[in-house]
């Protein structure tokens, strides 16, 4: 059985970008297309739906919580490392289509402990285009999600000829928590039943936790040991709950 999934988002690149997450979890074995969420109906032939976070809400206006799986999309460590590099008091803006990833963005700098930094935000679908060219123009440091702050959007024509010549640009690939993670595992597992390999699963997520580790492990010297150690405390009771996960779900075989 191949299960179908939709990976749902606000726009095509936000969907696109729940779209690789979800396949770096759970492999090429399910048949997966992305559609955006103000055009889904609940109607559409799919086994699953997914979505990041931000979209939960809108997503639930529209299918049953069963039938969603909803991944909580973080930026690696490396993207936190570069940001701790810019000179104290410096004022980032944080380029997205909304303002609510870019507050989330802020928050999730805050727990990484970068303090010394303004953030603001520039949320060209939500603001006035002459309120975001204004920004862009004064911008020194521009963070945002990979695809954004490229030449998909940020360095498309339509902004780009308003950036400075200085301007450090600074973009962010994202992956699932391991807690959601191992939730879209045990769903696609939930719609396979008999037919899915708990082999394959246990696989799958050995090969999410062996990335959150190194991304992890790269980001020791880049971060306060405060931080490390949090970081690190964190992963061993994620890694404690996936083997429980994934010992349970074996012995369903």
């Amino acid at each position: 059985m191949t299960t179908r999934i939709i990976a749902a988002g606000s726009n095509a690149l936000n969907a696109a970008e729940v779209l690789h997450v979800v396949r770096r979890i759970v492999g090429g074995s399910i048949f997966l297309r992305t559609m955006i969420s103000s055009k889904l109906t609940g109607a559409e032939d799919t086994d699953l739906y997914v979505c990041a976070v931000t979209q939960k809400e809108k997503m639930l206006s529209i299918v049953p919580p069963g039938s969603l799986s909803v991944l909580d999309l973080r930026p690696t460590a490396e993207f936190f490392i570069a940001l701790s590099h810019i000179p104290a008091g410096e004022t980032v803006y944080i380029f997205n289509s909304n303002d609510r990833m870019a507050h989330m963005l802020a928050d999730m700098c805050q727990e990484y402990h970068i303090h010394a930094l303004h953030f603001e935000t520039i949320a060209y679908e939500d603001m006035p285009q002459q309120e975001v060219i204004e920004k862009l123009q004064k911008a020194r440091y521009i963070i945002g999600i990979g695809r954004i702050v490229d030449k998909d959007v940020l360095l498309s024509p339509q902004y780009a000829p308003y950036l400075r010549e200085d301007v450090t640009i600074i973009g962010c690939m994202r992956m699932a928590t391991m807690e959601t993670a191992c939730e879209l595992i045990e769903n696609v597992a939930a719609i396979e039943g008999s037919s899915f390999d708990a082999d394959r699963l246990q696989q799958q997520l050995l090969n999410t936790l062996a990335g959150q580790f190194s991304d992890t492990l790269h980001a020791v010297d880049g971060l306060s040991p405060f931080s490390n150690s949090k970081t690190l405390t964190s992963m061993l009771k994620q890694l404690e709950e996936i083997i429980s996960r994934s010992q349970s779900i074996s012995h369903r075989k």
